[in-house]
């Protein structure tokens, strides 16, 4: 069986959380999987090598996106036979000349608000538009989680049946490191324990909620604990920033700026807490990678985000500034908890292996082609 692949996401420099998916996937691909031959799809801006025989790349040359994905894409998938084609976003071509299937990692464009006209027209119309066009034509569809399945059958009214939940992994780098942290967090900035977050700063990620729930901690505990926000500097952050400043806690708040992989796993590891008051998730990783980490977490308990941490984690409501305050001191104060959480997520993490994952991804392969 010949697959193609959709790979522009793994690009040079800017490896987006769709990208590590890929990576997970061709990386199980080139161990395991020697029957199948695969056809990767790039563009001019794509890093990716491989040495793998049934492996090959195909660089398509393009810099309007839609005409790559419409016309460009298609006559490629033709040219080189494809029987099956495997879409790592929502979006596919209208018409492709094999079997197909989309990846819908959360439907979060629908629900977020525009911050433009711009926006509007990228999140609502185009998405819904192209979302509704390739659930109806594709032979499956994959997501994340079962909450990101419940939205896709109610707002696309798509089968059940067509739908198969694949959860997404820890890679096994965020493992419990304790040899060079202090190293690491020196680099960032950090220079005592620290509360952690991780993550893009839009609005929805309500990291505004948990800069107030700080801020009402008493002194003793803000003057023992900084609190570190990780993530690239944009406008949303540079709004906090001025949040922060207006607090007068400016000395106590840390914006990294840009994490490197290399150097995640030890920050978390050293965080003598994560939290990630998100109100809105397709799934949400970083809760999962602290917890492979041995990180206590506290997280919200809305959409995916109880399916995905379980028990192992504190759920509080992400509205709620003064349950936020609260949680984050009784991790930090009772020993018995935070001993109790690390055990329970290091064991809850374990359960989201890339090997579990990709095995998965392969049998959808099988099914959609009947070989199962």
């Amino acid at each position: 069986m010949k697959i193609g692949i959709d790979i522009r996401e793994m690009e040079k420099g800017k490896m987006t959380g769709i990208g590590r998916y890929l990576k997970n996937l061709l990386d199980y691909i080139a161990q395991e999987d020697q029957k199948n031959e695969y056809i990767l799809f790039a563009n001019q801006k794509t890093e990716y090598t491989t040495t793998v025989k049934n492996i090959k790349i195909r660089v398509i040359k393009g810099w309007f996106a839609p005409f790559w994905d419409q016309v460009q894409l298609p006559r490629a998938l033709k040219k080189d036979k494809i029987n099956l084609f495997l879409s790592p976003y929502y979006k596919k071509p209208f018409f492709t000349p094999c079997k197909s299937i989309i990846t819908i990692h959360d439907l979060n464009p629908l629900f977020l608000p525009p911050i433009s006209m711009k926006g509007w027209f990228k999140n609502r119309l185009y998405f819904r538009t192209l979302l509704k066009l390739s659930s109806r034509k594709v032979d499956r569809i994959i997501t994340v989680s079962q909450y990101s399945k419940k939205d896709i059958v109610e707002y696309f009214r798509v089968p059940e049946e067509k739908i198969e939940v694949i959860c997404h992994c820890v890679d096994e780098r965020y493992r419990p490191i304790s040899s060079n942290s202090e190293e690491v967090t020196s680099k960032y900035g950090i220079d005592r324990k620290f509360i952690f977050y991780f993550g893009n700063f839009n609005p929805h990620k309500n990291v505004k909620a948990l800069i107030e729930a700080y801020y009402r901690l008493p002194q003793k505990t803000k003057d023992k604990y900084q609190l570190v926000l990780g993530g690239r500097r944009d406008r949303y952050c540079m709004s906090l920033e001025k949040m922060v400043k207006h607090l007068k806690i400016e000395e106590r708040v840390v914006f990294t700026g840009f994490i490197s992989e290399e150097d995640l796993p030890a920050i978390y590891s050293a965080a003598e807490l994560f939290v990630f008051p998100s109100l809105r998730e397709g799934f949400g990783l970083p809760p999962l990678e602290a917890m492979a980490c041995g990180t206590p977490v506290i997280t919200s308990n809305t959409t995916s985000l109880p399916e995905v941490v379980g028990e192992a984690g504190i759920l509080v409501n992400p509205y709620n500034v003064d349950e936020i305050k609260a949680a984050i001191i009784e991790v930090l104060t009772n020993s018995t908890l935070r001993n109790d959480l690390i055990q329970k997520g290091l064991e809850r993490s374990r359960r989201f292996t890339s090997e579990k994952t990709t095995k998965q991804i392969l049998e959808v392969f099988a099914e959609v082609q009947g070989e199962k």
